[in-house]
């Protein structure tokens, strides 16, 4: 009886033992599957520094657009550099960033503007011919003023960089009851934006001075569709019954 208890109790020990090498066993394999799987973490808790040098783009105005990212960075514009720090993680994704935005900027375009300057006048007169291309404006200007007669009194045409002033674009009215009279065209800058139904262009600060007796002019910032022809402005010339007007298209050249 007490061989039998005694060799039970040598199988429950040996039982036990085999219970605990295997509890051993699983944490220990517990603590590496932690381990690995902290590793990450730690990792990217890892700080790190580096010097980014651009080529193109300006590094206060890249630091200012990547501001939302995790980092510390300082750009110096001088160098063209920006010095950052921060896990590896985040100035890695940093960096991606910086290089999609170091691109070169495109080619500015130029934008042709062609001016037409008309005479209106109140009262009929010899029928002189306007351009076919500004048939459908005549038609607009007649009914919205009551003008009885059209001319042409001048055509300017000049191209600019987009961005760019002109300034001092000179001509002389060719026609009229007061010929060879000097005209002065500017503005401030001509630019072309997008969208879904084609292209807009924009002057600002036109301004168009005559130098009659008394002096006359007109001055506006313009938005119209690229070839659309536009009513500029008009303004009274010697006496009531006779205006002179502007009539503005253009054109963006790639």
């Amino acid at each position: 009886m007490k061989r039998h208890f005694a060799v039970q109790a040598l199988a429950g020990l040996a039982a036990f033992t085999v219970a605990l090498s295997a509890q051993a066993t699983q944490e220990q394999q517990a603590a590496k599957v932690a381990e690995e799987k902290a590793r990450p973490a730690i990792e990217k808790r890892e700080i790190v520094q580096k010097v980014l040098a651009l080529k193109y783009a300006e590094p206060l105005e890249v630091t200012s657009t990547l501001r939302v990212f995790e980092v510390s960075a300082v750009p110096n514009s001088n160098l063209k550099i920006i010095a950052v720090r921060g896990s590896r993680e985040s100035v890695m994704a940093f960096e991606e960033a910086v290089k999609r935005l170091d691109v070169p900027s495109p080619a500015p375009r130029n934008i042709e503007l062609t001016g037409y300057l008309l005479e209106g006048s109140q009262q009929p007169g010899s029928g002189a011919a306007v351009p076919p291309e500004l048939d459908a404006v005549v038609k607009q200007l007649k009914a919205v003023f009551a003008f009885q007669e059209l001319r042409l009194l001048d055509t300017l045409a000049l191209r600019s960089r987009e961005g760019e002033a002109a300034v001092g674009v000179n001509g002389v009215l060719s026609s009229g009851q007061r010929p060879n009279t000097p005209y002065e065209f500017s503005f401030r800058s001509a630019r072309s934006t997008a969208d879904e139904r084609g292209r807009l262009i924009r002057i600002d600060r036109l301004t168009l001075n005559v130098h009659s007796t008394p002096r006359i002019g007109l001055s506006a910032d313009v938005d119209f569709r690229e070839g659309q022809k536009v009513v500029v402005g008009k303004t009274g010339m010697e006496g009531s019954n006779r205006a002179l007007i502007l009539v503005l298209t253009g054109k963006v050249v790639d």
